[in-house]
Formats: structure tokens, sequence, C-alpha cells
């Protein structure tokens, strides 16, 4: 598989908690952003612009293997 044909799948903080909350976590958007923001999980990155706007990464794949080690059913 060449580099060209790779994809880097990303989902937005509010699709992470319906998925999340969808697996009986309770959280909120809130929570998870400020938990991304201080490093807390290891699936995603919170980027401060110079503005001081958060623009979170939330990454699949790591998303996946997290959930997986958590899940109980």
């Amino acid at each position: 598989m060449t580099i060209e044909s790779k994809q880097i799948e990303t989902i937005s903080v509010q699709q992470l908690c319906l998925l999340l909350r969808s697996l009986g976590m309770k959280v909120s958007e809130v929570t998870l952003s400020s938990g991304i923001q201080q490093g807390v999980y290891p699936f995603a990155h919170c980027i401060v612009t110079d503005k001081g706007n958060r623009r979170f990464e939330v990454f699949k794949k790591l998303l996946d293997q997290w959930i997986e080690e958590r899940v109980t059913t």
C-alpha cells in the first residue's frame, strides 16, 4: 500500500462524545475537550491557536484501540 492510498481518519469531539455515550460512558463534550487538552486521552490532541482557539484532532485508529482495552462486554 502506498502512502498516497492511506488516510488518517479523525472524528470530531461531538462524534467522540456520542460514541462514548453509546458505549455507556457518562461524559460531556466539555469534559472530553478538557481531558484532551490536559493530555488525559492518548487518542487525541488539542492545538491552541495564536488567537486562543482550540482545535481538536481525535484519531479514530487510536480511539478504537483505547476502547478495545476498556470495553467489558
